[in-house]
C-alpha cells in the first residue's frame, strides 16, 4: 500500500522499489513507484541504512533524547528525496514531503530545540524535499502540543526539524479535578463529624458513661469547578464515646467511599468526561465541652488513608493511544473547631447558633498517566460556616428541625504540573454555599428508649445537591 514504517534496519529502503534491467531491456514503459509512499518514522533508537528513496511523504515522531544532539534520526549512505525518472517514467520533479506528526513520552522539548531526522553522507543528498510547519498538532503524550517546523539542508546533508512553540493542553484540567474529587469526599466526612456527631453520642449515651457509637448518612452532591464534578456516596462513622459533667469525648474510626463523574468544557478543546471512585479509612478525635450557660464549643483532629482513582476514555497518547488514568493513595488530615449558644425562644423553640472552622488536606503525588510525568500538589480546604438551627417539639413525641446556613472555601484548589515546568489549569470549587436543613426527630412515648432522626440537607452555589442522615437508636 506504499506505506512503510521503520525499524533498526541495517538495508536500504525503497518506496516502491522498481528492478529493472536496462541493458535487458526489461525496463516498463509506464512506471510510478513514488507517488503516494508514505514513510512513518516511530522509533525510539536511531537507524542506519544503506540508501533511502522514493517516498513522497516522510512522517517522523520523534524521540526528545535526540533534542540538540548530532545524532541523527536515520542515517544513510545515500538518500534521494522527490520524483526523478528513476522513480516515475514521466521524470517529473515534485518534492518529497517532510513533517513531524508527533513526539514519545519522554523528557519536553524546548523552544529552538533542533533535531537531525535524516543524515546522508558528503554530498549525497539529492533531489527535491519541501518542509512544513506542523502547528498544534504535534502532539506528546496527553500533556504538550508544539509547532515544529522541517528544513532540507543540502549543505549539511541533512534533513532536520525546529521547535518554533510549545503549548500545555488545557484538557489536563480534567486530570485535576478527579483529585478535587477525593478532596470533596473529605470534607463531607468532615461535615458529618462537626454536623451530627455531637447529637448522635448523645442519644447513645444517656447513661453518660463509657458507650460505643455508630452513625452512616448518604449523600449526593455537585461541585462547581468551572465545569462540574458530580459524586454519590456514603459515610459511616464509629467508635466509644465518654460524656461526664460538661464532657464529651470520642474516639472514632470513619469510613467514606462514593462514585463521582467530572465534565470539563472548554472554549478551543473538546469537552472531557472521566469517572472513578473515591475511599478513604481514618481516626479521630472529638471534644464537645459545655459551659452550661448557653455556650459551648468542640473540636475534631481526623487523619488517615484516601485513595482515589480516575479514568477518561476522552484522553489518550497519540503515539501509544494509552488511556490516560490514575491510582493514587495517600495520607489525609482534617479538622474542626466551632463555638456555639443555644437560647430557648420559648418552651417549644430552641435556637442554636454556630460559627465553624473546617480543614481538610492530603498529600502530593508524582504519578505517571498516559506515559506523561505529572506532579499533583497537596490540596487543602479551609471553610467558615455561619449556622442557625431551630428545634421545635411539636408533641411530645415529635420534634422538627430546620436550619439555614452560609459557608465559604477560601481554597480548595487542585493544582499541579506536568513534565517539571509547565503549570497545569487548576481546578477549584473557591466561593460561597448556601444550606438549608430539616430533620425529624421521633420518640414514642410507647417505646421510649427507641429515637429515629431523619436529617436532610440541600446546597446550592458553589456546591449543589443534597445529603440525608437516618438515625435510628435503642438505649439498653
Amino acid at each position: 500500500d506504499g506505506r512503510h514504517t521503520l525499524e533498526n534496519l541495517d538495508a536500504s529502503i525503497y518506496g516502491g522499489y522498481l528492478a529493472y534491467n536496462v541493458e535487458k531491456g526489461l525496463k516498463p514503459e509506464s512506471y510510478d513507484v513514488f507517488t503516494g509512499n508514505t514513510l512513518n518514522y516511530a522509533n525510539l533508537k536511531p537507524i542506519h541504512i544503506g540508501h533511502l528513496a522514493n517516498f513522497q511523504t516522510y512522517n517522523f515522531t520523534l524521540n526528545p533524547e535526540f533534542a540538540n544532539t548530532e545524532m541523527a534520526l536515520i542515517t544513510a549512505k545515500n538518500v534521494n528525496l522527490g520524483s526523478n525518472s528513476s522513480n516515475i517514467s514521466d521524470g517529473s520533479n515534485t518534492a518529497s514531503d517532510i513533517y513531524v506528526v508527533g513526539v514519545h513520552s519522554g523528557k519536553a522539548l524546548e523552544v529552538d530545540n533542533t533535531l537531525i531526522l535524516i543524515q546522508a553522507d558528503k554530498d549525497q543528498l539529492e533531489g527535491l524535499g519541501q518542509g512544513h510547519v506542523s502547528e498544534n498538532v504535534v502532539h506528546q503524550g496527553i500533556s504538550l502540543s508544539y509547532e515544529i517546523e522541517t528544513h532540507v539542508d543540502h549543505a549539511k546533508d541533512q534533513v532536520i526539524a525546529v521547535v518554533n512553540g510549545v503549548e500545555v493542553n488545557p484538557q489536563l484540567k480534567a486530570l485535576l479535578a478527579g483529585n478535587l474529587s477525593g478532596l470533596m469526599l473529605l470534607t463531607r466526612g468532615a461535615d458529618d463529624v462537626a454536623d451530627n456527631l455531637f447529637g448522635v453520642i448523645s442519644e447513645q449515651n444517656k447513661q453518660r458513661g463509657l458507650v460505643p457509637f455508630v452513625t452512616f448518612s448518604s449523600n449526593h452532591s455537585r461541585y462547581d469547578t468551572g465545569s462540574s464534578i458530580k459524586s454519590n456516596g456514603g459515610l459511616l462513622t464509629a467508635g466509644l464515646s465518654f460524656q461526664q459533667d460538661q464532657w464529651t469525648l470520642g474516639l472514632l474510626v470513619e469510613n467514606g467511599w462514593d462514585s463521582y463523574k467530572t465534565q470539563n468544557d472548554f472554549a478551543h478543546a473538546q469537552e472531557v468526561k472521566g469517572k472513578g471512585h473515591n475511599r478513604f479509612n481514618g481516626l479521630g478525635l472529638y471534644g464537645h465541652y459545655d459551659f452550661m450557660n448557653g455556650w459551648y464549643t468542640e473540636g475534631s483532629f481526623r487523619g488517615g488513608n484516601l485513595r482515589t482513582r480516575f479514568a477518561t476514555d476522552y484522553l489518550r497518547n497519540t503515539v501509544t493511544g494509552e488511556q490516560a488514568a490514575y491510582n493514587i493513595s495517600g495520607n489525609y488530615y482534617g479538622a474542626h473547631l466551632m463555638g456555639g449558644y443555644n437560647t430557648a425562644l420559648n418552651q417549644a423553640n430552641v435556637l442554636d447558633l454556630s460559627l465553624k472552622y473546617l480543614w481538610s488536606g492530603t498529600d502530593s503525588h508524582d504519578v505517571l498517566i498516559a506515559g506523561d510525568q505529572f506532579k499533583f500538589d497537596k490540596l487543602n480546604s479551609h471553610r467558615l460556616r455561619l449556622n442557625a438551627e431551630n428545634s421545635y417539639q411539636m408533641n411530645p413525641e415529635l420534634s422538627v428541625l430546620t436550619g439555614l446556613g452560609y459557608e465559604y472555601e477560601f481554597e480548595g484548589k487542585a493544582t499541579g504540573t506536568t513534565y517539571g515546568i509547565f503549570d497545569v489549569d487548576q481546578s477549584s470549587v473557591k466561593g460561597s454555599t448556601g444550606i438549608a436543613t430539616v430533620g425529624l426527630r421521633y420518640q414514642p412515648a410507647a417505646t421510649p428508649r427507641l429515637t429515629v432522626d431523619l436529617k436532610g440537607s440541600g446546597y446550592f452555589g458553589q456546591r449543589e445537591g443534597g445529603s440525608g442522615l437516618l438515625h435510628m437508636n435503642y438505649a439498653f
